[in-house]
C-alpha cells in the first residue's frame, strides 16, 4: 500500500531488520508505479508525522469490513497548529456498512457500487440519518484547551482526556503566527477581523509568549513547593494543550464538520476540522459526496426566501432544466425532485414539474 504525499508516495518497511522510508517518484527510490499512488490533499502532506507512518499490513489479516482510505489514515500523525495532531486511531464500518443498515429494514441487497450510491445520496438527501450512525471512527488529539471548550459543546462523542491531577502538563502553549492574529471583527462580535500590523502582531505575540513562559515556571515552582497537581494547574492559560481519545458515529461527524468548515468558526478549531475532513473523504468517499452534496455546500431557504421567489416569479426553461440536470450528473430520482421544488415556487409549471 502507498501513500502519497504531492508528488511523492511513501510507506514505511523493514529492510534487513532496519526501519526504511520508501518514496515513489521526484527522483527518490521507485519501489511502485507512481500512477497507482492515491494522493493526499497539499495542505495535509506537508504536516505528516513521518515517523508514526506503520508499516504495511499483511493482506487478509482482518475478517471484517475494512475501508482502504481509511487503512492509509490509520496511526498517520497530521500536525494541526504548532504543538497539534489528529492521528485516525480506530474505526469501524465502510460506506457498505451505511448501505446494509438501510437495506435491512425492506430486506433487500446491493445490487452495485452505482445503486449503493444512490441509496446513500437518497438517505443524506432526506435525512435518513440512523444508517450513517453505523460508521464509527475514533481519533487521538492533541489540541489546546480553549479548543478543546469549543470541541465538547458537540455532546454526541465519547472522550477520554488527558488528567492534570493524575500527571504534570507540559511546557507547551498555543501560539498564533503573526498573520493570525487579527483585531476584533467590526460586525461579528465573538469573531477576528483583519489581521494587525506586522509590528503589532509580533508585539502581541512577545506579550503571550511572556505570559505562557511567566504561567509555566510558576506552575512547576508550586509543584516544587508540594502544591497538589489539581490546584497548581490554576495558573496555567487556556492556551496550553490538553489532548484526549475522541469517538463518534458518522452521522455526528458530520454535524461536527458542517459546524466547524464554516468560515464562521474560529480558525484554529477550523484547522482540526479540515484534517479530519480530509481523513473522511478518503475512507468514507460515498458518505463524504452525499454530506458535501446534500449538508456542507447546500443552502437551504427559509419559508420567506421562497415566498420572495414566488413574487419574483422566475420561470425555468425545462429543457434548459434537463439539460443542465444531465450536465452535472443527477440521476433521474434527484432530477424529479428538483422539479418539484421548482414546481412549489411557480417556476416550473405543473405539466413540467411532473
Amino acid at each position: 500500500m502507498v501513500w502519497a504525499f504531492g508528488e511523492i508516495g511513501i510507506w514505511r518497511d523493514t529492510l534487513e531488520g532496519k526501519s526504511v522510508v520508501h518514496l515513489v517518484g521526484s527522483g527518490y527510490d521507485v519501489v511502485a508505479d507512481p500512477s497507482g499512488v492515491v494522493p493526499v490533499p497539499e495542505d495535509i502532506a506537508p504536516r505528516i508525522d513521518l515517523e508514526s507512518i506503520p508499516s504495511r499490513p499483511e493482506e487478509g489479516s482482518t475478517r471484517r469490513p475494512t475501508s482502504p482510505g481509511a487503512e492509509r489514515w490509520l496511526g498517520i500523525r497530521v500536525r494541526v497548529l504548532d504543538h497539534g495532531f489528529v492521528t485516525l486511531v480506530d474505526y469501524m464500518g465502510t460506506d457498505e456498512s451505511i448501505v446494509r443498515a438501510a437495506r435491512v429494514s425492506t430486506g433487500s441487497r446491493s445490487k452495485g457500487p452505482e445503486d449503493d450510491r444512490r441509496l446513500i445520496r437518497y438517505l443524506m438527501r432526506n435525512a435518513h440519518t440512523s444508517p450513517f450512525e453505523h460508521v464509527e471512527v475514533a481519533f487521538h488529539v492533541r489540541l489546546p484547551i480553549f479548543v478543546a471548550r469549543q470541541w465538547v459543546r458537540h455532546r454526541t462523542a465519547h472522550l477520554n482526556e488527558h488528567s492534570a491531577r493524575y500527571s504534570e502538563l507540559r511546557d507547551e502553549f498555543y501560539l498564533p503566527e503573526p498573520e493570525d492574529i487579527g483585531g476584533q471583527d467590526a460586525s461579528n462580535r465573538q469573531g477576528r477581523g483583519d489581521p494587525l500590523p506586522p509590528e503589532k502582531a509580533n508585539l502581541a505575540r512577545t506579550m503571550m509568549d511572556k505570559i505562557h513562559a511567566d504561567a509555566y515556571r510558576t506552575y512547576a515552582k508550586l509543584l516544587e513547593l508540594g502544591v497538589a497537581r489539581e490546584l497548581a494547574r490554576l495558573v496555567l492559560p487556556v492556551s496550553i494543550y490538553t489532548e484526549w481519545y475522541w469517538k463518534i458515529d458518522l452521522h455526528n461527524l458530520f454535524h461536527f464538520l458542517k459546524l466547524r468548515l464554516d468560515p464562521h468558526a474560529q480558525f484554529e478549531i477550523r484547522r482540526y476540522a479540515e484534517t479530519i475532513a480530509a481523513i473522511v473523504r478518503d475512507g468514507w468517499p460515498l458518505a463524504w459526496e452525499a454530506f458535501e452534496d446534500f449538508a456542507l455546500r447546500a443552502v437551504p431557504l427559509s419559508r420567506s426566501e421562497l415566498e420572495v421567489l414566488r413574487l419574483l416569479n422566475l420561470q425555468i426553461d425545462a429543457q434548459a432544466l434537463e439539460e443542465a440536470c444531465a450536465s452535472v450528473g443527477l440521476g433521474e430520482r434527484e432530477r424529479r425532485e428538483l422539479r418539484r421544488k421548482f414546481t412549489t415556487v411557480g417556476m416550473l409549471t405543473e405539466e413540467h414539474g411532473r
